[in-house]
Order: C-alpha cells, then sequence, then structure tokens
C-alpha cells in the first residue's frame, strides 16, 4: 500500500465577511489587504500528487494595505476573574466601599 506523500504547503481559505466597510473599486483593479483571522478548522484532501491541507480562517479584522493598524485596539480584554490594577499597577486590595453595609439576605413572613 503506497501512502500519499503529504504536501508541505498548507492553503488558507477564509470564511466570512469583514465588518469593516470599505470603497468599490472598479472591476480588474488589484487591491491589498491586511487580514487578521482566527483559524477554524483545518481538512485534508487526498490528491495525485500527494495530500492537500486547507486552514480554514474566519475574518476577525480587515485593513485595507499593508499595516500595523490591523493590531489597533486589539488589546486583550479582561475576563471576568481579571483583578483591576491601580494606578500604580498593583492590584487593587478587596476592599468593602465605605458606603456598603452587610447583606442580611430577604426577610420572609415565614421566617417569623
Amino acid at each position: 500500500m503506497n501512502a500519499q506523500p503529504l504536501i508541505e504547503e498548507a492553503h488558507v481559505k477564509f470564511a466570512g465577511s469583514s465588518a469593516e466597510m470599505f470603497e468599490m473599486e472598479e472591476v480588474d483593479t488589484k487591491v491589498v489587504f491586511t487580514v487578521m483571522g482566527t483559524i477554524k478548522g483545518d481538512s485534508r484532501e487526498k490528491q495525485t500528487n500527494g495530500v492537500k491541507r486547507t486552514m480554514t480562517v474566519s475574518i476577525t479584522k480587515v485593513v485595507r494595505g499593508v499595516s500595523e493598524k490591523i493590531y489597533e485596539g486589539d488589546e486583550d480584554q479582561p475576563s471576568l476573574y481579571d483583578t483591576p490594577a491601580d494606578d500604580d499597577g498593583d492590584t487593587a486590595d478587596d476592599e468593602t466601599p465605605s458606603n456598603v453595609t452587610d447583606f442580611t439576605g430577604p426577610k420572609f413572613s415565614s421566617d417569623e
């Protein structure tokens, strides 16, 4: 049984469209975009000269031209469990604000 050789390079298949809007260009006009995406899957397809690999990429952001602007506004969003930092960079201590009193829970008539 002959095993098909694996083709070293993979093709890229973009899924979806950009959330950004761009000016329309005439047909046959060449344009350059910088694209940020998230790999959502990969596949292998047997071909006569080997196995074709394809990565499927979901488009996250598109910028016109070759640009580092693709990274602007892409700071990691804090998670629910992140501790906020003080102005000096230290994490905030768990303090109860002075205007908060102890929570005693709801009162029901059956508790009496």
